[in-house]
């Protein structure tokens, strides 16, 4: 909703109680004069006239109920939606209070996901014969030399924009750091490649390469 229907919205129910005391000015009015012809038994009175005032004082009685009622619809409407308004900045500041170790495990449920997505797009994207002829060698011949013979390679698959390799490490549950600075450092043309790594299993470690414009 836009602030002009909000401000259009306000100045229509602000508006009501005046209507609504303007109805019943109107009724009260119309009961007065109508009165003193009922009371003064010596004026004759029409049946026509007394008729006609009788439709009309109904009628402001009518238009007085549907704007009483418009009223207080428009208060319970205008109190939802405060608290509504109101209950807002809890969810944020409930958001901002979660425990670090929730954050924790939700930023690393959410790298997995990311990973599962990047191992999908190696299973259903269409081959690259180029860029799998361009990538497959380098990767087969840097991984070992940078990361030590210990390493041995075990699957080396590229799709259209993104390549993943699977080494094993059985003398270490984790690749050092070491190996992967030197890796990191001197892996030529594959440097323009980002590179994510999925260490979940222990003495395994998967390699993604993504290519620039993928």
């Amino acid at each position: 909703m836009t602030t002009r229907d909000d401000r259009s919205r306000a100045m229509i129910w602000l508006a009501l109680p005046g209507a609504v005391a303007l109805v019943a000015l109107g009724v009260v009015v119309g009961r007065a004069q109508v009165r003193p012809a009922v009371l003064n038994p010596a004026q004759e009175v029409a049946p026509s006239p007394g008729a006609t005032d009788d439709r009309r004082i109904a009628v402001l009685e009518q238009e007085l109920r549907r704007l009483r009622a418009e009223v207080a619809a428009g208060a319970e409407e205008r109190a939802r939606s405060e608290g509504e308004l109101a209950g807002a900045p809890r969810d944020v500041e409930q958001e901002t209070e979660l425990d670090p170790g929730e954050q924790e495990r939700a930023a690393a449920a959410g790298r997995l996901e990311y990973l599962d997505g990047l191992s999908q797009r190696v299973e259903t994207e269409p081959r690259d014969a180029r860029f799998r002829a361009e990538t497959e060698p380098a990767l087969l011949r840097l991984l070992p030399e940078h990361l030590g013979p210990d390493v041995q390679l075990n699957d080396v698959v590229c799709a259209a924009s993104v390549c993943r390799v699977t080494v094993s490490h059985p003398g270490s549950a984790r690749l050092s750091e070491e190996r992967l600075t030197n890796f990191m450092l001197g892996r030529g043309a594959l440097g323009e490649m980002s590179v994510q790594l999925d260490v979940r299993e222990d003495g395994e470690t998967t390699f993604y390469f993504l290519r620039g414009d993928g």
